[in-house]
């Protein structure tokens, strides 16, 4: 079973989106990248799926950072406020797709699909 981590400071939208996914994933939920990244050191995911705007670290330099691994995992970037530079930005930082926020979780679960090459 792939191994998601979603990572958002909106615990509502984060808790969210764990039930609606674990059925399906093996899904770790975290509500910042410092948080994120402890989750990371003792289980690797095969997707990451995170926000652009939260305290601390945004998702573009979370993404950064992740491209950098010897494994990164693929991401799915997304934001409440993507524009097409935040986009090309996000996908030449690392990301395998990008999502404008709101999203129907079946749009999410399509693209989920595509990245993991289901």
């Amino acid at each position: 079973m792939p191994r998601i981590l979603i990572v958002d400071d909106h615990h509502f939208l984060l808790e969210s989106l764990r039930l609606a996914l674990e059925a399906d994933y093996a899904v770790t939920a975290a509500y910042s990248v410092p948080q994120a990244l402890a989750l990371m050191d003792q289980c690797m995911p095969d997707l990451v799926i995170t926000d652009y705007q939260m305290p601390f670290v945004n998702g573009l330099d979370f993404l950064e950072f992740l491209h950098q691994l010897s494994k990164p995992p693929k991401v799915i970037f997304y934001s409440g406020c993507l524009s097409r530079e935040l986009e090309v930005l996000a996908i030449r930082a690392g990301a395998a797709a990008c999502l404008p926020k709101p999203f129907e979780l079946k749009e999410l679960k399509r693209v989920i699909g595509e990245v993991l090459g289901a």
